[in-house]
């Protein structure tokens, strides 16, 4: 049964748009990948080291995570430290009335309500990462009701963990009653046959097509029992049919390309694989319930996860899995795309996807990769793509962690505590010592969503503006705001937090759009803003161009737009780094 991903012209309506609202000329969507295509190879990596060693050419794609030897302690005991006896006098005492706080000489004023910091309870939360990032001060900034959708791309997850408890999305195409259902699917085991690639329920040659092949094997997916025969009541979530139409039978709950299945669990079919942890270390990071008073607290505990398997249980993927997997998360209308795998070599046809994602206005997140060198991995290397970068425990740039002209910024990547999955723990399991650029993307990834809660109206590129401007910039000027090294700083969630909440008066403001492929300007509200020149003193990170072709001449803020401007004949001119509008500010001309 055909189960390629189908991209039809109507999913652009569909796409958050934030703004003035203007004609929307998106780029025509193409067709699935399928193989033929050349093939790179995606390979998930668990190092016993922090120090990665350096990959060859080419070397597969890789999960940029390495496990530290020695655990994490969680909960030290604390020196006790018994304060002094405090020594009050009356003339500072204060008393209630009414609304009003008195104080002994009779001065009022408006009682003002305090409350404890938002830590959450969970034993785990205060990871010195949390610190490292700032993140308590984040939560202190109120996260705001506006639901977003944070799109992870990885192996399989823990989706029974206590962590995700109703976090995951659920396509509303896919459930509610109904009153048809299709066949059960049977492995070959559960149909009294040998092992083969005909019958084991998998995709074996990437072509869209489950056992359309032959030949030995020693992999199969579980069968896949309709409601009738899993005894429970006749619902679209397991009628095994294709009730939304979108060429995914039953994607409830995300889609597995690595197997070209609906389930995204991790260890379906090789349960001892080193891929099944790993997508759920990086869910934790990003996006653990808070406040629940077990384990952890991701970044973000108020987004929606949508899971998408696009590397199996070694841990091993590939082009069309990756590309598929983002125009997934592109056609679900995801917010934030993570993406913590990577590869040496590019890849024009995940470079398609990631593009067609921006243009889409998603967020792209990817790790820089493990190899301790400036070799950045692709995606994260494309000049589109927010990567993102580890530091140790010292606040340095981790010695396994890869930089680059196209560094973004970086995270806490060493040692953290985080949510796992394990065949003999599906619901409660948690890992330690864990470290990697894999760790850090997510944590830079859960905080865009929780920003994006706060001004919904925020276009991907204020998003990305409001994370560097607002970074640690030490060692950075006005005139150098990126360093290969660094990027545009270190991550500081409390001091973005707290930007995302006020409103400034800017002046000199530039217009900010884009070219389509047909030379024509995006109109969308994704895809627009003003950018304006920094105050004295403040470091702009984002870098402003004039594209000029005839009379036509407007400003662009990424070397992508530049480098597509150029081959429509225009002449580009850079401006300066400048600082970006948010949706709540004001203009004075």
């Amino acid at each position: 049964m055909n189960k390629r991903l189908l991209l039809p012209a109507v999913l652009v309506v569909g796409l958050v748009l934030c703004g003035p609202s203007g004609p929307s000329q998106l780029p025509t969507t193409p067709a699935p990948v399928t193989a033929p295509v050349p093939l790179l190879n995606f390979t998930a990596l668990t190092q016993s080291s922090l120090v990665a060693t350096p990959a060859a050419d080419n070397a597969p794609i890789q999960t940029e995570v390495a496990r530290a030897t020695t655990a994490l302690t969680l909960n030290q005991a604390l020196p006790s430290l018994a304060p002094a006896s405090p020594t009050y006098s009356s003339a500072y005492a204060v008393i209630q009335s009414g609304a009003q706080a008195v104080s002994a000489d009779g001065t009022s004023q408006p009682n003002h309500s305090y409350s404890a910091a938002a830590m959450p309870n969970d034993p785990g939360a205060s990871q010195p990462w949390v610190t490292q990032a700032n993140l308590s001060a984040a939560w202190d900034v109120p996260r705001g009701s506006s639901p977003t959708l944070l799109a992870i791309i990885d192996t399989g997850f823990a989706l029974k963990h206590e962590e995700f408890a109703g976090r995951f999305y659920r396509n509303p195409g896919e459930v509610g009653p109904t009153t048809q259902e299709a066949p059960s699917q049977l492995n070959c085991t559960d149909r009294g046959l040998a092992l083969n690639q005909s019958c084991n329920l998998i995709d074996d040659n990437n072509d869209g097509i489950v056992d359309n092949e032959t030949g030995p094997t020693t992999l199969q997916a579980p069968s896949r029992l309709n409601c009738t025969d899993q005894h429970i009541p006749l619902d679209k979530s397991c009628n095994l049919l294709d009730n939304d139409g979108n060429g995914f039978i039953n994607d409830v709950t995300g889609w597995d390309f690595a197997y070209n299945t609906p389930s995204v669990q991790a260890g379906k079919v090789t349960p001892s694989g080193a891929g099944t942890h790993h997508g759920s270390y990086v869910t934790g990071v990003a996006a653990a319930t808070g406040n629940n008073g077990v384990g952890i607290a991701g970044v973000d505990w108020g987004t929606k996860i949508l899971p998408i398997q696009a590397l199996d249980d070694t841990g091993s993927g590939n082009t069309v899995s990756v590309a598929n997997a983002i125009d997934y998360a592109v056609a679900r209308h995801a917010n934030v795309i993570s993406l913590s795998l990577g590869s040496t070599a590019d890849d024009p046809f995940v470079h398609a996807a990631v593009r067609r994602a921006v243009a889409a206005g998603i967020v792209v997140v990817a790790a820089a990769g493990n190899n301790g060198c400036d070799c950045m991995l692709y995606p994260a290397n494309y000049p589109e793509v927010v990567s993102v970068g580890a530091l140790n425990s010292f606040g340095q740039l981790a010695s396994f962690s890869s930089y680059g002209a196209n560094l973004t910024i970086v995270a806490p990547g060493t040692n953290l505590y985080t949510t796992d999955w394990q065949s003999g723990n599906q619901t409660s399991a948690y890992a330690s010592g864990i470290s990697g650029t894999s760790l850090a993307t997510p944590i830079v990834a859960g905080l865009l969503t929780r920003l994006l809660s706060q001004q919904p109206t925020a276009s991907a590129a204020q998003l990305i503006a409001v994370l560097t401007e607002n970074a640690n910039h030490s060692g950075l000027t006005m005139a150098a705001p990126h360093s290969n090294n660094y990027g545009f700083g270190t991550l500081d969630a409390g001091q973005a937090s707290l930007r995302m909440a006020t409103s400034v008066t800017y002046r000199k403001p530039f217009t900010v759009s884009y070219l389509d492929n047909n030379g024509s300007l995006y109109n969308t509200p994704t895809s627009s803003g003003q950018a304006y020149q920094c105050p004295t003193g403040t470091i702009g990170t984002t870098p402003i161009y004039e594209l000029e072709k005839g009379v036509n001449t407007y400003f662009a803020e990424n070397l992508s737009s530049v480098q597509q401007s150029l081959n429509l004949g225009y002449t580009s001119n850079y401006v300066t780094y400048g600082c970006f509008s948010l949706p709540q500010d004001t203009v004075q001309f």
